[in-house]
């Protein structure tokens, strides 16, 4: 798990996000890449999530570890979907 305080702009990260009551798949509530893009003026921090078109500062409830190959990533869970 990677701690908030150590996260680098512009790297992509496996998060779960928090439960979305409008989730319509497991997926979105599943482990998934996530390009971390800074913080909002409160200090929260803004993902950019696959599938979303902008930034979000939608909560994570888990930070995995940092990904080294995205492209790799995204392909498998375009697969999962």
């Amino acid at each position: 798990m990677t701690a908030r305080n150590r996260l680098i702009v512009g790297k992509y990260y496996w998060v779960i996000p928090a439960p979305a009551p409008s989730a319509n798949s497991a997926w979105e509530d599943g482990p998934q890449p996530a390009r971390f893009v800074g913080r909002d003026s409160n200090g929260a921090p803004l993902w950019s999530c696959v599938g979303i078109e902008r930034p979000t500062n939608w909560p994570m409830r888990w930070i995995g570890n940092r990904i080294h190959e995205p492209t790799r990533a995204i392909e498998l869970l375009a697969e999962l979907r």
